[in-house]
């Protein structure tokens, strides 16, 4: 945390000294990806891919070279595709099916601002792909994947589009979850028509505790955006009251609850302890 704050605050030398150090590697991992990435954003390009390539884990270089290349695609398009091809190419060495997939759907969306044409071409062609996956649990899991790849690359009809083809309910209440998240600065409008249908498909269920823990996740993933429209912070509030008054982990849901309605926490806390008091007498 220490050497991505440093990372954040341009001292480089320092943030590079300190990330080299962490013994655990997944740690050191990801201050070398933060790093780089914020090199990449002050422009000193040279030295974001030099330390992109020194991250020993492949999945870790892979995701770094993909925001390097989104990072620099206004300000050096042409070293932006450069990376983009190169992490493509490792996108399309990918023995795993799914994996391949995923990968090229995060290529279309680093690719989104340098090369359109490109994205759209590659997003199609890990559709067509995503389609010939036999099992339907894997496929349904691997076009979820896309529809967030579409959707951090703010192609929010595609996103939706891919979301309508998932055929496992669980996986397509998730993925409409995620763009309703996506969507909260951009259409709340749209945004509470996904999260309504997301919220449907929670609706279905017939046992009330997977239930309750469906609405609570699709409450917990709207409340990923800080800044929440108050259409959405109503649509939130009514998933949490049903996960609430069933079965669900009352700790999630306070949690939950504290970022939409701060102020009603204590009198819950009261109620609390009024029942429990009353159960130990």
């Amino acid at each position: 945390e220490l050497s991505t704050a440093l990372s954040k605050a341009g001292q480089f030398n320092r943030a590079e000294q300190l990330a080299r150090t962490i013994v655990h590697s997944w740690h050191r991992n990801v201050a070398l990806s933060d790093l780089a990435v914020a090199l990449a954003r002050y422009g000193e390009s040279d030295r974001a891919e030099q330390v992109a390539h020194s991250i020993t884990t492949s999945q870790f270089m892979f995701r770094t070279l993909l925001d390097i290349s989104a990072a620099l695609a206004a300000s050096d398009p042409e070293r932006a595709l450069r990376i983009a091809d190169e992490v493509e190419t490792l996108a399309r060495g990918i023995t795993s099916l799914e994996s391949q997939i995923i990968a090229l759907g995060n290529v279309s969306a680093a690719l989104t601002e340098a090369d359109p044409g490109r994205a759209r071409r590659v997003a199609d062609e890990a559709g067509q792909m995503a389609s010939t996956i036999p099992d339907p649990t894997s496929r349904a899991s691997t076009l979820r994947r896309l529809a967030e790849a579409a959707a951090h690359s703010s192609d929010y009809d595609r996103a939706e589009q891919i979301a309508s083809t998932i055929e496992i309910p669980g996986e397509r209440r998730g993925a409409l979850a995620d763009l309703a998240a996506a969507l909260a600065d951009v259409d709340a409008g749209r945004a509470s028509v996904l999260a309504d249908q997301a919220g449907h498909l929670a609706g279905d269920l017939l046992d009330t505790d997977i239930k309750a823990a469906a609405m609570l996740g699709i409450a917990k993933v709207i409340t990923r955006n800080p800044h929440l429209p108050d259409v959405l912070r109503e649509r939130a509030c009514r998933f949490l009251a049903h996960a609430l008054v069933s079965n669900s982990s009352w700790l999630e849901g306070l949690d939950v609850l504290a970022k939409l309605r701060p102020s009603v926490l204590p009198s819950i806390g009261s109620a609390i302890l009024r029942k429990n008091n009353s159960l130990l007498k």
